[in-house]
């Protein structure tokens, strides 16, 4: 009878073929009662063995790396990485996965006092992570004052007054019949102007 288990999910073959799922029987020592085999054991503590993986923990370590991998592809802190983000953005995602850990130390920390169990070193790992919360803010207070917010309101309203000063000139400036043709080829040429001002501060 086969040791694995037909509800074991199949491996792909890439996986087999890398040797992910090798393993060598081992055969018991024979015993046959008049010459049995003995092993002798120096003095001293024994070597502590640790027993051979069976196919259904490759299996199930093969799995687990499928899934790890898959788990690392979506991570919102990887993509963001990955598609080159700006920097405020960045650290704003950083800022929010750090929060979010030393939440998740907070809860097991009270946890943890519930039952009695020493909570010094979960203080100790909260406390590491709030100092590089504050840490990271600074960093984002420092980067902000170099960055421009395109989407701001005030950043909005500038705009508004540059086109306000460009239509006073150009009423002095161009005839009338051109006014409407102009500022038609105007707004087509800045739609999505913070998108393209945004690729050129990179």
């Amino acid at each position: 009878m086969s040791d694995e288990s037909p509800d074991v999910t199949e491996i792909p073959e890439k996986v087999r073929a890398e040797g992910t799922m090798s393993i060598l029987p081992v055969h018991a020592a024979p015993n046959t009662g008049k010459n049995s085999l003995v092993v002798k054991r120096g003095p001293g503590r024994p070597r502590k063995v640790e027993r051979m993986p069976t196919t259904s923990d490759l299996e199930y370590h093969a799995l687990m790396t499928e899934e790890k991998m898959r788990f690392t592809e979506t991570d919102p802190l990887v993509r963001a990485i990955e598609g080159n983000c700006d920097t405020m953005t960045l650290l704003h995602r950083v800022k929010l996965d750090i929060a979010r850990e030393q939440s998740a130390i907070h809860f097991q920390r009270i946890e943890s006092e519930k039952r009695g169990v020493d909570t010094g070193q979960l203080s100790s790992r909260r406390i590491d992570a709030l100092e590089r919360l504050a840490k990271i803010e600074l960093k984002i207070r420092e980067a902000d004052r170099d960055s421009i917010n395109l989407g701001s309101e005030k950043m909005q309203k500038i705009f508004a007054l540059w086109v306000e000063v460009m239509r006073e000139v150009a009423q002095e400036v161009l005839p009338s019949e051109f006014m409407d043709l102009f500022f038609s080829k105007f707004s087509t040429a800045m739609e999505d102007w913070e998108d393209k001002a945004q690729n050129v501060l990179r």
